[in-house]
């Protein structure tokens, strides 16, 4: 039987919270992995897909947890105090707080996009054994990313608007002014938008893990160049086709619950990988 167990862990100025998924079984002598959420709708729409890798994970011996990042879901923080750097260290100490509960001897770490991205900065600077990273179509090029987010936003508020945004030039001009602050409901305060800018292959230098799986939509060349700057690294690094045709940031997935079953299985065989 699934067993949840909401924790909160951190220092009171920036408590976490998550959910804590104990193994079901000892089939894997304690591994154990921390789950890392996308930014903004895109980690709204893939909740169920979490959900499901971490259910299917502890079914086959591995302990779970799954958190949200100061000031995003039930942590504490207001929605404008979030930013990479914070949340880098949010990584850390979910890892901590993983390892408390679990005792378990090697980790493995999954982020999808943005959460993918975070993992692998986060992994440069943990203390102790190297995890092993799982990472789907991280976030490598910053500005192309925030391009994405502004198309995102002007085509929701065209689709809520229906025929009106044909016609009132100032909806269009108001959606166009408002992504430069806010991507379909979340802020993006100056820090942020700075942080992500500045984010390239380059930035992911320092990664320091046990094996790296890259899995892609788009194969190789939608990596921008991050498993060669990993591989220069000194890294042992797999890329892995992603089968399922989501695109995140489309409106056709928001209020969606995305959950590609043959995807998730490969994740979660990657994850539990000796």
């Amino acid at each position: 039987m699934t067993t949840l167990i909401p924790v909160n862990f951190g220092s009171p100025a920036r408590g976490l919270a998550g959910i804590y998924q104990p193994a079901e079984s000892s089939g894997d002598r304690g591994g154990c992995a921390l789950l890392c959420n996308p930014f903004g709708q895109e980690a709204i729409r893939s909740h169920r897909m979490f959900r499901v890798l971490s259910d299917r994970l502890s079914r086959g011996g591995v302990s779970v947890l799954r958190f949200d990042y100061h000031a995003t879901g039930d942590s504490a923080g207001e929605d404008h105090e979030g930013d990479i750097e914070g949340w880098i260290t949010d990584v850390l100490q979910a890892h901590t707080e993983l390892v408390r509960r679990s005792a378990c001897a090697r980790s493995s770490w999954f982020g999808l996009r943005l959460g993918a991205s975070l993992a692998a900065l986060a992994a440069g600077r943990v203390v102790g054994p190297r995890p092993r990273l799982v990472l789907w179509d991280p976030v490598v090029d910053g500005p192309r990313y925030l391009a994405d987010l502004t198309r995102a936003h002007v085509e929701g508020a065209k689709a809520s608007w229906g025929p009106r945004w044909v016609i009132e030039e100032g909806l269009r001009r108001k959606a166009t002014v408002e992504s430069e602050a806010e991507a379909l409901g979340f802020p993006l305060t100056d820090t942020l938008k700075r942080q992500l800018r500045e984010m390239t292959a380059s930035s992911f230098g320092s990664v320091r893990a046990a094996r790296v799986t890259l899995f892609s939509r788009e194969g190789p060349n939608h990596l921008e160049g991050l498993d060669h700057a990993l591989v220069a690294s000194g890294l042992e690094v797999a890329v892995r086709p992603i089968h399922a045709e989501i695109d995140w940031t489309t409106n056709e997935a928001m209020n969606s619950a995305i959950a590609p079953f043959e995807d998730i299985q490969n994740v979660a065989a990657a994850l539990s990988e000796s």
